[in-house]
């Protein structure tokens, strides 16, 4: 489990029976049933790892704007260190010890919303 600050508000990242994570959020334009989440890795990279192939019946996630969705019988299918521009992870003075990686994942359904407006979205691939 991570703790997590976005926008004032406490992001509970979580691996198992309720998964939650976070990170910035990107769908995958030639497979719109993919999507391709950046996090940073930490204390549950091996959970995530671990459940590679296993069908999901829902995961939570939260992107740093404060944008939330749930996808439907989700599927890791994939997570590797993420490499920024140059081929290698991204160093600054402001950066942790923790790099960037990303997980693949394929879902059925997706529902999103913006948790600080009033939209929200669904797509169903079943």
């Amino acid at each position: 489990m991570a703790i997590l600050h976005i926008h004032g508000r406490l992001v509970v990242e979580s691996a198992g029976p309720m998964w939650h994570l976070s990170g910035i959020v990107k769908r995958d334009r030639k497979m719109p049933n993919r999507l391709v989440l950046t996090r940073t890795a930490d204390l549950l990279s091996p959970n995530i790892k671990a459940a590679i192939g296993q069908l999901l019946p829902a995961v939570q996630f939260t992107d740093p704007a404060g944008r939330s969705g749930k996808i439907i019988n989700a599927r890791i299918i994939g997570a590797s260190p993420f490499r920024h521009g140059n081929g290698g992870p991204r160093h600054s003075a402001a950066s942790t010890s923790n790099e960037d990686e990303e997980v693949l994942l394929t879902f059925d359904k997706i529902d999103s919303a913006n948790i600080y407006g009033n939209t929200s979205s669904s797509d169903d691939w079943t």
